[in-house]
């Protein structure tokens, strides 16, 4: 029993710090959208403003441009991840 609470446990304690997975992408893209893998945001302004410590932004296969400012809080507990998505090349433009 001791073994699979601490289990459930670490499980529980992870979530809590988990925050939630974003995806920005050109193609598919609409600022309207909840930022999900089917119903994607269209630009990163709109992705990089709603990001909070712990989530994490996949931007899919593009060019997007820079010169967009980004003041996020973060920490080493809680980092901010940005990414291509898996296998994606991404191109950032200024």
């Amino acid at each position: 029993m001791g073994k699979r609470f601490g289990i459930t446990l670490f499980f529980l304690t992870f979530t809590l710090f988990a925050g939630e997975t974003y995806i920005v992408s050109k193609k598919m893209g609409n600022d309207a959208n909840p930022g999900t893998r089917t119903r994607p945001f269209k630009t990163m302004k709109k992705a990089l403003s709603i990001l909070k410590p712990g989530d994490t932004l996949y931007i899919r296969a593009g060019t997007y441009p820079l010169g967009i400012f980004i003041d996020i809080r973060a920490t080493p507990q809680r980092p901010v991840t940005i990414a291509a998505y898996p296998n994606e090349k991404v191109l950032f433009r200024g």
